[in-house]
């Protein structure tokens, strides 16, 4: 399928984009709503990834984005954070080449840790926009809950054609 995939319901609320008027669709009435919640983390994750599971699952569902069906993205977001970690560690400590011995002489080659963590870091910025946890992503996103502006012009349009 060509073009943009479509963004969830809850998202559009949550960046404005639900008014009504010149420029905005109508949302979908009949889209499913799964029931916005944490759920512990999964017992195969390392501890790493846990603590961070902790701590985003709190912070997603008070800003009302993460429901029961994002258990599979926020694992997959977890245990790819804790494979970076793990690989940016490796690296700090060692560097990010190692010599060894080769039939010429020693040689330096590079850690495999070094495709492993950008591998995980390019993951991992796809799967932080899609809870708004980026710079960028969060700026498209406003917290259910917030006081936003009345733009006159957005409401005078959308008497017009109602």
């Amino acid at each position: 399928m060509a073009g943009r995939r479509p963004l969830p319901t809850a998202i559009k609320l949550l960046r404005g984009d639900g008014r009504r008027g010149a420029g905005h669709r109508a949302l979908p009435k009949r889209e499913p709503k799964p029931i916005i919640g944490a759920q512990p983390a999964p017992e195969w994750l390392v501890p790493e990834a846990r603590a961070l599971w902790d701590e985003l699952a709190a912070m997603l569902v008070r800003t009302r984005v993460l429901t029961e069906a994002d258990r599979p993205a926020l694992e997959l977001l977890c245990a790819t954070w804790a494979q970076w970690k793990c690989a940016a560690q490796v690296l700090a400590e060692h560097g990010d080449s190692v010599q060894i011995e080769g039939k010429h002489g020693p040689r330096l080659v590079g850690r495999p840790e070094v495709q492993i963590a950008a591998a995980a870091g390019q993951r991992l910025r796809l799967l932080m926009g899609e809870f708004g946890l980026t710079p960028s992503s969060r700026a498209r996103v406003s917290t259910a809950g917030e006081e936003q502006e009345i733009d006159p012009m957005d409401e005078l349009l959308s008497r017009r054609g109602a």
